[in-house]
């Protein structure tokens, strides 16, 4: 079966619907174990590095040869390591397999002798580990055009019809578009991370800033070029044509036979190949508003020059600090002793130090034409002031107020009157005591209104039974099995059935 690299994330490989592949990963347990970590740790590693040399199986005195050798392990016991070595076949990180070298006793051929293997999960969790030593605290990646020119050539190549195996081309462009996504995505992580915040706030940035901004324009610069190309040979690209490709490669069989029979699913491999393909092109091209991820590449690129160039600006204005103004102030002075005017005086002042005593005050902005004029011209606003002292409150004059007693009862009897005009359309639809909505082709706006209050009341009662406005005892059911339409006059409602049986017994019900 066609075998797919899982090297660009979303999109790559299918979401399993088999809750089978979902279970716990108990070959990751000795990196969690109570006890006795390091020694699994240490077996491990040494199944691993010896896996990679080609050789697969490893006999206990071997591997207690190698335990002991660590720095530390040097009382490590026989018992210890057969301890270990059944924890480990217990999780599935290693397969034992026994060995019998022509016994010559009965005792001796009781006396079984293992030799074992790392497993397929343990050498990929293994490899995961020494990756992640090996890239240490911090992120690392880069910025490079490069890449982006690859990956234009490749799609060129692919599109194109040449005599280089479809497949090889799709894995090539695929593997070149996954390296721009890490080391990209890695090396933004790491010029905003804590660290790099830290060491751009020190002295010594000084002597990387022009590297560093002369890097990051240089990947706009030559990127951008690049990724107008290749979103042009995407909005230009047709679909026919992209389903033909990716047809002829959903069709290649495993280039490498196994044993088990596994039954390629050709739409399956298909389906996966467009999945990867929109990823691919949503990482270059807007779509519905949405920014693609090249977009957001080059804003958080420019935000990155932004904040190096404050942190330079900061850090020179430190430096301004400490550099001694004897020079400037003198030659100040001079200004001040050639200056016979004391008005002159203060507005050289003014000009050199700022108005002293500056006090701030909260105005009404200005708007229009009028916030061009000179302040000279503008009228002063007043600005009323509180005293600032503790239980403060503001004088308040008693004032009268109007009962309004015929504009309330007016309004009682409008109420009143709307009531009774609902709960006689309510009547209305009343049969045999009760309320069948699902026999009903209109419902009036306000009876739907009242009926859908009573099943609101009804969800919060055990017994689903509530007292109405009009004072009558209503038990609702609903029924979730099927579903209904109601029509008003604002449009139509799709409900469950519900049926509202009225427990009065001396209801007044209108069979018109």
């Amino acid at each position: 079966m066609l075998k797919f690299k899982k090297t660009v994330g979303d999109g790559m490989g299918r979401i399993s619907k088999n809750l089978e592949d979902y279970r716990k990963i108990s070959e990751a347990s000795y990196l969690v174990a109570d006890q006795n970590v390091h020694r699994y740790r240490i077996i491990l590693r040494y199944f691993f590095v010896e896996h990679e040399r080609m050789r697969d199986y490893l006999y206990p005195n071997d591997i207690l040869w190698h335990v002991r050798s660590v720095e530390g392990m040097e009382e490590y016991k026989d018992a210890e390591l057969e301890q270990d070595l059944a924890a480990l076949v217990r999780w599935g990180n290693i397969t034992p397999r026994q060995e019998v070298r022509n016994p010559k006793t009965i005792m001796e051929f009781n006396k079984k002798s293992f030799r074992y293997q790392i497993a397929p999960y343990t050498v990929q969790i293994e490899r995961m580990l020494a990756g992640l030593e090996q890239s240490g605290d911090e992120f690392q990646g880069s910025l490079d055009k490069r890449p982006f020119e690859k990956v234009l050539l490749a799609l060129r190549a692919f599109l194109s019809r040449d005599d280089v195996p479809i497949l090889e081309k799709w894995q090539d462009m695929i593997d070149l578009f996954s390296t721009i996504r890490t080391n990209t995505a890695d090396y933004l992580a790491y010029v905003s991370s804590a660290n790099a915040e830290e060491n751009m706030q020190k002295d010594n940035f000084l002597v990387y800033k022009d590297r560093f901004v002369s890097y990051l324009r240089d990947f706009i610069v030559g990127s951008h070029q690049t990724a107008l190309k290749i979103q042009a040979i995407l909005l230009d690209l047709d679909r026919d044509e992209l389903d033909r490709i990716f047809d002829e490669i959903s069709q290649k069989p495993d280039f490498a036979p196994r044993f088990e029979e596994i039954v390629p699913n050709v739409e399956e491999k298909k389906e996966e190949l467009f999945e990867i393909w929109d990823s691919f092109v949503m990482w270059f091209l807007d779509r519905d508003g949405n920014l693609c991820e090249y977009s957001i590449l080059q804003a958080r690129t420019d935000d990155t020059i932004k904040k190096i160039t404050r942190n330079i600006k900061r850090l020179g204005e430190r430096h301004q600090q400490h550099i001694s103004r004897k020079r400037d102030y003198l030659h100040i002075a001079k200004w001040f002793a050639e200056e016979a005017d004391i008005g002159r005086a203060h507005e050289l002042s003014a000009i050199v130090f700022g108005l002293p005593e500056v006090r701030h005050y909260v105005v009404t902005p200005e708007t229009g034409s009028t916030a061009y004029r000179e302040i000279w011209e503008t009228e002063p606003d007043w600005k009323l002031l509180k005293p600032r002292v503790q239980g403060y409150r503001e004088r308040t004059k008693p004032t009268s107020f109007t009962l309004n007693t015929e504009e309330k009862e007016a309004a009682k009897e409008a109420y009143l009157q709307a009531l009774k005009n609902t709960e006689a359309k309510m009547l209305g639809y009343v049969r045999d005591g009760e309320i069948d909505l699902s026999v009903l082709t209109y419902v009036d706006t306000s009876v739907r209104k009242v009926l859908l209050g009573w099943v609101s009341q009804a969800m919060l009662e055990e017994s689903k039974v509530v007292l109405t406005e009009f004072g009558n005892r209503v038990r609702v059911r609903v029924d979730e099995s099927e579903r209904i339409k109601i029509e008003s006059d604002d449009g139509v409602m799709k409900i469950p059935k519900i049926t509202f049986t009225f427990e009065d017994g001396d209801i007044d019900v209108n069979e018109g």
